[in-house]
């Protein structure tokens, strides 16, 4: 679904690049997604939890800067 995705924005445009980056690690760890649920490999799993960290960091990060911009 995340594949799916088209982007329409201007290249230069930096707060959709930060999209395309949390996209961009999403779509690397489906890979270690497939591997873990079929095989439950330990270290799959340390590489999952490590990738979707970033993400949420990411994500909020995302979400602050949202929060800001309403404000103002």
């Amino acid at each position: 679904m995340i594949g799916e995705i088209t982007s329409t924005h201007r290249s230069g445009d930096a707060d959709m690049k930060r999209f395309d980056e949390i996209r961009g690690l999403l779509m690397s760890l489906e890979g270690d997604f497939e591997k873990f649920f079929e095989k439950e490999d330990k270290a799959t799993a340390r590489r999952l939890d490590e990738g979707l960290q970033r993400v949420s960091k990411m994500a909020q990060e995302i979400r602050t800067d949202i929060q800001t911009r309403i404000k103002a």
